[in-house]
């Protein structure tokens, strides 16, 4: 299959604004961690604030599946959440972070196009 035979990726700059707004994520909005992904969990979109704290750069995520950057979060809560997700199901849970005593509010929210899920918005900030 060649590359003018992929799907055109639905996750233009101008959807992707389109989704932060409509979910009150966009930078001006919110100073938590914020994350598209597209249905095959590859990243779509990473705020500022999910590079600093992951110390990487964007073409290091962007493109990029979260098992190819990540491969033990299968074995995660964050995973199953974002499979959850896919499925039409929004979630809301208290996460731990790696740091002990520190928590994070998390939204798992299903990004639907003409009714099918097409990714997830998570956000998560700190409680």
């Amino acid at each position: 299959m060649g590359d003018t035979d992929k799907p055109a990726n639905i996750f233009t700059q101008e959807y992707i604004a389109d989704i932060l707004r409509k979910n009150k994520a966009t930078p001006a909005e919110t100073e938590g961690f914020v994350v598209i992904f597209d249905k095959e969990l590859q990243y779509m979109y990473v705020n500022e604030t999910v590079l600093t704290f992951l110390a990487r750069k964007p073409e290091e995520l962007l493109g990029n599946s979260i098992l190819e950057v990540y491969p033990d979060v299968i074995a995660s809560d964050n995973h199953r959440n974002l499979l959850k997700a896919l499925s039409g199901e929004t979630i809301e849970e208290v996460l731990q972070g790696r740091t002990p005593g520190i928590f994070f509010n998390a939204v798992y929210t299903p990004i639907t196009l003409k009714k099918s899920v097409v990714g997830v918005l998570t956000h998560m900030s700190k409680r």
